[in-house]
């Protein structure tokens, strides 16, 4: 359990220091360009997102090991970017993840949960190949192609890790309620979703923009589709998922408009935080605090709680997007409020979530089960 509440205080700090090393010299050399900021939002606070969520309960000396190598890959990288020590450091914490995650992923019998395999693996060689890719050329000179691919991949991974948590618990919610929700998991937009941005990532560093653009539109709208089936606008009691549905629309909306401005060849950048903050934040923060409270305390987030922390990050998601438009203010003060509001959000989940693991009960999480 120790990884959220890490990963949460990481990602309250990533973000000011971010916008502090873009502006001041003095600023962290990892943080000080787009590029190490994108190589941390992935494979610092994302994969270290995935460990927590689907590695479950596992031994003190390998968790100790795993967290010693994210640590250290975080560490590394901030201050010597895409270097052979943050390689190294790097290594030691996907090759230790893949060695425990693989195995326990590959027992799946469904295509649709098998896919996990090569996606993780794809996810955890993203990193290495990036380091690799700047220490031969100088620069890491296909930045854009592969933060393409690793934006894609990880919407794949939100798409799959969103739909199988709020399935079964929406099901439950409406059972509750004298009603039968049919549409539950949706295998058939799951495999459709799983097939387009899948396929999406591999192609696109090599195909024209315009396809790769209606290929993710598509994805976007069916993401949305399979969101209105859920039918969580009735479940007004349940606060955890109607956040959660909140972090999945952002990400249907942010693909869909990620697939437009491709199409259209218009600047994408601030589209993009649609999908990594408002979809990555909101559904980060709202699985977290899920698990780690029912696991350690048995009992659900607090409502008001949760709704503050999702429009702290809505906020932020709407600022960063307004940075690039230039709309009412200066860039500089949309992204301090973006950075506010960001920060604010992690930090309170924060300490919900070093409360909930120092003084609940003992977890018994198994992870995720496919």
């Amino acid at each position: 359990m120790w990884f959220f509440p890490l990963v949460s205080a990481y990602a309250a700090l990533i973000m000011p220091l971010t916008l502090y090393s873009f502006v001041y010299p003095d600023g962290l050399p990892g943080l000080a360009d787009r590029t190490g900021h994108a190589y941390e939002m992935f494979f610092g606070i994302g994969l270290g997102l995935v460990a927590g969520y689907l590695l479950g309960v596992q031994k003190r000396s390998f968790m100790t090991i795993l967290l010693v190598g994210w640590g250290a890959s975080r560490v590394t990288h901030l201050w010597f970017p895409f270097s052979w020590w943050s390689l190294a450091c790097q290594a030691v914490f996907v090759l230790a993840l893949l060695w425990r995650l693989v195995p326990k992923l590959r027992v799946a019998k469904k295509w649709r949960n098998r896919m996990l395999v090569p996606l993780m693996v794809m996810l955890g060689l993203l990193p290495l190949i990036a380091v690799v890719a700047a220490q031969l050329s100088g620069v890491w000179a296909q930045h854009n192609r592969l933060a393409g691919s690793s934006l894609l991949l990880f919407a794949l991974l939100m798409v799959y890790m969103g739909g199988r948590a709020i399935a079964p618990a929406a099901a439950g919610a409406h059972q509750e309620r004298g009603r039968d929700l049919q549409a539950r998991v949706q295998p058939r937009l799951e495999g459709a979703l799983i097939v387009l941005l899948g396929g999406a990532a591999l192609v696109q560093p090599w195909v024209r923009p315009e396809l790769v653009g209606v290929v993710v539109a598509i994805a976007g709208i069916l993401v949305l589709v399979r969101l209105a089936r859920w039918r969580l606008g009735s479940l007004w009691g349940r606060t955890d998922l109607l956040c959660l549905g909140v972090g999945y629309g952002w990400l249907g909306l942010g693909l869909l408009m990620f697939g437009v401005t491709r199409l259209l060849h218009w600047p994408s950048t601030a589209i993009l935080h649609m999908i990594t903050v408002g979809a990555l934040g909101t559904l980060s923060t709202g699985m977290m605090a899920r698990v780690v409270l029912r696991r350690t305390l048995g009992v659900p987030p607090p409502p008001v709680g949760l709704v503050l922390i999702t429009l702290c990050l809505a906020v932020a998601t709407l600022s960063r997007c307004a940075a690039d438009v230039h709309w009412l203010l200066p860039r500089a003060d949309w992204l301090r409020v973006s950075v506010a509001a960001w920060s604010t959000a992690y930090a309170g989940l924060t300490v919900w979530l070093f409360m909930a693991v120092l003084y609940g009960g003992k977890s018994t999480n198994p992870g995720v089960r496919l």
